[in-house]
């Protein structure tokens, strides 16, 4: 299904740090797969992790996710490092599929700085799908 969900993270001074996109999301049989992409809009590199993952929210989980499903897939392959005003895009999915009745969310890969590995960022979608 088409979805035009963009969200950006501001840094200090708000100033956008990084915007993150949602283009479509399949699901279909035991998989599921997501277009994205994630926009570094720093002055620095970014180290970017493997972790993506779609949420599902059931109305009785108090707003966690009752199910998380990993993202093994990424084509192209998800960059190491995000360079200064550099954009990924592309496909991340998995295994597993969401029970009818859900609330979908996509969690973007955590971001940290090269020079500050520390210093991490998690980004879980505002917005999200009934499904």
């Amino acid at each position: 299904m088409p979805l035009r969900w963009t969200e950006q993270h501001t840094g200090y001074g708000r100033h956008v740090a990084f915007t993150y996109s949602v283009r479509q999301l399949v699901i279909e049989h035991d998989r599921w797969r997501a277009t994205v992409s994630i926009h570094n809009d720093t002055n620095l590199r970014i180290v970017t992790h493997r972790n993506f993952a779609l949420l599902a929210t059931s109305a009785r989980s108090s707003g966690r996710p009752s199910l998380v499903l990993a993202a093994t897939e990424f084509s192209p392959r998800l960059p190491r490092v995000l360079d200064i005003l550099e954009t990924w895009t592309g496909t991340c999915g998995g295994r597993g599929a969401p029970p009818k009745g859900t609330t979908l969310r996509l969690r973007f890969g955590t971001l940290s700085v090269l020079i500050a590995p520390n210093l991490r960022l998690t980004h879980v979608t505002r917005h999200a799908l009934r499904w």
